[in-house]
């Protein structure tokens, strides 16, 4: 089949609806079956069967390899972790951390009900992480060791779920929360 009539009879977007099936794990046509679409042709998609005159693109590159064995992970695509994502693991590793907590809920500078999550601006660049977390710490606690307990936690968290690298954490003691529920900011 020439490449000018391979276009117009709408085998491009067969070519790329089998490397997307491929990326997503599945064998070409797979969705289209699991979706109730087993025989049907969608717009712009012509449906041949992969034999002689299937372009080369379309069959699987797995095609030669046991149910067993998949492609290596570099090959299978790429992971990105959001910055949101690693900075709900920073607030969480710190609030576990003995004697820190999350700081007081306020609107204009009323106080009200409750507590929330410490407080975390999280930058991610490439595979290194960079984090300020601003959190309570218990009164009498020893504010240095607490601060200490929290860095190696937050580092610890992160590389682990993620396994992105940790450069650096800052720690902002932003309150003192006295035993009776009372803090001091």
């Amino acid at each position: 089949m020439t490449a000018d009539r391979a276009r117009s009879e709408g085998a491009e977007p067969e070519r790329r609806v089998a490397a997307d099936e491929e990326r997503a794990g599945q064998a070409p046509g797979e969705a289209h079956a699991s979706e109730g679409h087993a025989g049907e042709a969608h717009a712009g998609e012509a449906h041949e069967p992969a034999g002689e005159h299937a372009p080369d693109a379309a069959r699987s590159p797995d095609a030669g390899r046991s149910a067993g064995e998949a492609r290596p992970p570099g090959e299978r695509g790429r992971t990105t972790i959001s910055d949101r994502v690693v900075a709900r693991i920073v607030a969480k590793a710190a609030e576990e951390t003995a004697g820190s907590g999350g700081l007081d809920r306020s609107v204009l500078g009323v106080g009200l009900p409750g507590r929330r999550a410490a407080r975390t601006d999280v930058r991610v660049h490439g595979k290194v992480v960079t984090a300020k977390v601003a959190l309570s710490v218990e009164y009498p606690m020893p504010v240095r060791d607490v601060a200490r307990r929290v860095r190696e936690g937050v580092r610890t968290r992160v590389e682990s779920l993620t396994g992105l690298t940790v450069r650096q954490v800052d720690i902002d003691v932003a309150e003192l929360e006295r035993p009776g529920g009372r803090t001091v900011s």
